[in-house]
């Protein structure tokens, strides 16, 4: 019955942690959420996989018997704001409908485009817009209006009567009781960059947008059960359970040839590359550099991860000899006499006797890693590079989720409160720290800090990670 549930990766507006929503859900005895947060589907996968870890799905009558462990069916979207104004809300019906609403998101922000009044087709995709009280659009099949307890007077004469079987319920779900409701506050005058006073309430929640019992919910709706009836079957016919993956050797989801000729050409280009790099390092004959390149080659083909190494020298190469720039690889990978004889890495692994085992061995199941380092002002031109030669929607920048930490929670809560700077500065000054303890205002703050605290903040995207 919540097609809308926010998290706190709704990034300076929700509240609770996945943990925190999951937790709340099962003791009002909740059987069915979706995940919709704001303009990003960050918390997606765990709050799926964490939902279905519940245990086993019982039956309403069956729970109330006694502490029987149930399973919260979890659905996922994304809800699309644009300058605080809220869009509509998209829902995945399956994992195809995942990737329809993140293909969307991210061609508007990579092309610096706004979101659009009204999406494109997205086939596996339920999309709920807000009510209004003089919405008079055609809706198509999957496109459905959402409708809280408070506008149902609303409902007397209007012409979304004539389509109700596109009628849903719709309850935001953000906070969980006053305190939380506090603590957005202090979140939208933080992201407003203004004073906690002047937050207008309509760039807030509304204070009841909390989780509540489903049968109190459906108590608002009775006198229109059609309602209750499409939301339940909105919720039924979608199904995530795809992304539980109970499986301790999932499959690799990599670029699984680097040749057009599969497998046996990617075998027989790494073995070509390592022998004409090894005659290089080590000269002819050489029998313990040569017996130890065998070892490894067979490791590899055994584990089919040719194309791993071939892309790794594909960019190292292009970097060497079209671009002319230095690179040092480091890490694990210097253990590897192919990555040497690829010019990968430049640790010679016999001179120093390196293990290759501790970088890859016949029981790894993931490929490793390489960690190969540009200068500053080269990264921009490798990176350019990686996502010109590899297909489109197939690399990606390594995403970072940085946190509300310590000093800096002080800071921007100290400014919403209006306080001056000096006052601030001497909040974060650890030698008056006893001294702070006794002032009244540093207590609230504390008080504040001890709900942020390292609560994501914003994304950023690692400096050289793909």
């Amino acid at each position: 019955m919540f097609l809308n549930v926010h998290s706190s990766y709704s990034l300076k507006y929700g509240t609770l942690s996945i943990e925190q929503l999951i937790a709340t859900a099962r003791s009002l005895g909740i059987h069915q959420m979706v995940l919709t947060d704001i303009n990003n589907s960050t918390g997606a996968i765990e709050f799926i996989r964490q939902c279905y870890k519940q245990g086993i799905a019982k039956e309403s009558d069956e729970i109330h018997k006694g502490n029987i462990p149930y399973q919260i069916k979890p659905g996922a979207g994304i809800e699309f704001r644009t300058d605080n104004r809220l869009l509509y809300v998209g829902i995945a019906k399956n994992k195809e409908g995942m990737r329809e609403l993140n293909e969307f998101l991210s061609y508007h922000n990579i092309n610096n485009i706004a979101l659009p009044e009204t999406p494109p087709e997205m086939r596996n995709v339920y999309l709920i817009y807000p009510f209004q009280k003089s919405f008079n659009q055609a809706l198509k099949e999957n496109e459905f209006v959402g409708i809280q307890g408070r506008q149902l007077n609303f409902l007397y004469k209007h012409p979304l009567l004539r389509q109700k079987e596109k009628l849903v319920v719709w309850h935001p779900v953000t906070v969980t009781n006053k305190i939380t409701y506090r603590l957005h506050e202090y979140f939208r005058a933080i992201e407003l960059n203004t004073l906690l006073s002047k937050v207008l309430d309509e760039q807030k929640c509304d204070p009841g947008e909390f989780l509540m019992p489903e049968a109190d919910l459906t108590r608002q709706f009775e006198q229109y059960p059609f309602i209750i009836q499409n939301t339940h079957q909105l919720l039924n016919s979608c199904d995530l359970s795809i992304y539980f993956e109970d499986n301790p050797t999932p499959s690799s989801k990599n670029k699984f040839y680097y040749t057009n000729e599969g497998f046996e050409g990617d075998k027989k280009l790494l073995r070509q590359l390592a022998e004409n790099g090894l005659k290089d390092r080590y000269g002819e004959n050489n029998a313990e550099a040569t017996a130890r390149l065998e070892k490894e080659l067979r490791i590899i083909e055994l584990k089919n991860f040719c194309a791993y190494f071939l892309i790794t020298y594909d960019i190292v190469d292009y970097a060497m000899n079209t671009c002319g720039f230095y690179h040092v690889g480091r890490g694990s990978g210097a253990n590897s006499i192919v990555a040497y004889c690829l010019r990968i890495t430049d640790v010679d692994p016999i001179d120093l006797d390196l293990y290759f085992e501790r970088f890859l061995h016949e029981k790894r199941t993931s490929p490793p890693d390489f960690d190969i380092d540009f200068s500053w002002d080269e990264r921009e031109t490798i990176q350019r590079y990686i996502f010109k030669r590899y297909p489109e929607w197939h690399v990606a920048f390594l995403g970072t989720m940085n946190t509300f930490k310590d000093r800096a929670i002080i800071r921007e809560i100290g400014k919403v409160m209006g306080l001056p700077k000096e006052e601030i500065d001497s909040f974060t000054d650890p030698t008056k720290e006893r001294e702070n303890l006794l002032n009244a205002t540093y207590q609230k703050l504390l008080a504040v800090h001890q709900y942020m605290k390292n609560m994501p903040n914003q994304r950023s995207i690692h400096a050289g990670g793909f």
